[in-house]
């Protein structure tokens, strides 16, 4: 028997289903993200006198370090630049390889704000979490099939 095939036909089929699969997850990464901006500035529980706290709701995603895309659709551009700062700054304590979604809101005092009981993103993080694992296991399930 003969192979039909090169090593290095292996490799650029291994390679092809890599960029499949990062595409899958990174697709997956943006539906969650808009829906956590959709459910934290929708379902926020306060009163945002300023808008800075809902304009800097959003989120960036990263993979081996570097940006990949990100989401800042507030409307005030300083709490947006602020929010991005923030996103960054997790990106880089956290570091490591592969993909990372950080959701934020990028105010100082989002904190203080849900320490009083009110909800600006735990809502939103807990069903963007959620949503993912959901979406990871589709994910696992497809590239397990093929």
């Amino acid at each position: 028997m003969k192979a039909q095939f090169t090593s290095k036909d292996i490799q650029d089929f291994l390679q092809m289903k890599k960029k499949r699969l990062e595409a899958a997850i990174l697709e997956a990464l943006k539906f969650v993200g808009e829906e956590f901006i959709t459910i934290c500035r929708e379902n926020g529980t306060y009163t945002d006198q300023t808008g800075n706290l809902r304009s800097s709701i959003g989120y960036m995603i990263f993979q081996n370090g570097q940006v990949v895309f990100e989401s800042f659709p507030g409307s005030n551009a300083p709490a947006v630049e602020i929010a991005r700062r923030v996103a960054l700054d997790a990106a880089q304590r956290l570091g490591g390889n592969g993909f990372l979604f950080v959701g934020v809101a990028g105010m100082e005092y989002a904190a203080s704000v849900e320490a009083r009981g009110f909800d600006v993103i735990s809502m939103g993080s807990i069903r963007a979490a959620d949503a993912l694992r959901r979406a990871m296991e589709r994910i696992k399930r497809k590239a397990n099939r093929r």
